[in-house]
């Protein structure tokens, strides 16, 4: 059985401003900063919740450079709709499964048109 997810991996363009986003809206707390050169990254570990398997938490990844293997990931995903936002909505922890969907629905997107 799942009982935790130890980490999410969250490349963000300002780890400063994406800490203040969680912080505010999430009511989380950065529990360790650092910078790992062998990955090219600057990061920071939000805790999530304490689970009977341990602490799950959010890592927000922010590339030393454009070259590295977050700075290229996100290079890529640049111009898509949704990527380096905040989310439109979240599904709350306590829902009941039988709740509806609080979530994006699929839909398409293309280089000359948004998403709506």
């Amino acid at each position: 059985m799942l009982d935790r997810i130890d980490h999410v991996g969250i490349a963000c363009h300002d780890l400063t401003d994406k800490i203040a986003f969680y912080e505010s809206v999430f009511d989380l707390t950065v529990m360790s900063r650092e910078v790992n050169k062998e990955q090219g990254v600057r990061e920071a570990m939000l805790r999530i919740a304490a689970a009977p398997g341990g602490s799950s938490w959010i890592q927000l990844l922010e590339p030393l450079a454009p070259d590295t293997p977050v700075g290229r990931f996100l290079a890529r995903r640049q111009r898509r709709a949704g990527m380096d936002q905040p989310p439109r909505s979240v599904w709350p922890a306590a829902a009941p499964r039988s709740a509806p969907f609080l979530g994006r629905t699929r839909r398409r997107w293309s280089a000359t048109s948004p998403m709506k």
